[in-house]
């Protein structure tokens, strides 16, 4: 059986957050391999599989940083929902979905710490569907691993 292309899409955003969750930042990369992608809450635009900084003096994305360098006792899951796909063509789409970053500190119950917003421009490269732009957006915050 074969998936629908908003059924692929829907598994990319979700592949996001499992990599994460895996701190697996060679797979991020990869994800991104032909994506610029920008943040509200940090300046600065990044490009390609390297996720280099466009900005001067800009250091690596937070978010990828975060998955290299995760804090001592702290586990965290990343859900993604409430996905809205929209298709321009057949190869061109768009996605916006909801995050929420969930964390447990040296096994203390589970607290929500980061809720936000996505918007991904997806595009039909080589028979698979990839990120071509993402950003994102924190719209409530507390304490981010």
């Amino acid at each position: 059986m074969y998936l629908s292309a908003a059924d692929e899409i829907r598994n990319l955003l979700h592949r996001y957050a499992e990599l994460i969750d895996a701190k697996d930042v060679g797979g991020m990369h990869e994800l991104f391999a032909h994506a610029i992608i920008d943040s509200d809450v940090q300046p600065g635009e990044w490009r390609g599989s390297s996720v280099e900084p466009r900005a001067p003096g800009v250091s690596e994305l937070a978010v990828f940083g975060s998955a290299v360098n995760p804090r001592a006792g702290v586990r965290s899951a990343h859900v993604c929902s409430n996905a809205i796909i929209e298709f321009d063509t057949d190869d061109r789409a768009r996605a916006r979905s909801r995050f929420t970053v969930v964390e447990s500190e040296h096994g203390a119950p589970p607290v929500a710490v980061m809720c936000g917003r996505y918007e991904d421009s997806l595009e039909l490269i080589d028979r698979r569907w990839r990120f071509v732009a993402r950003r994102f957006f924190v719209d409530v915050a507390g304490s981010v691993s």
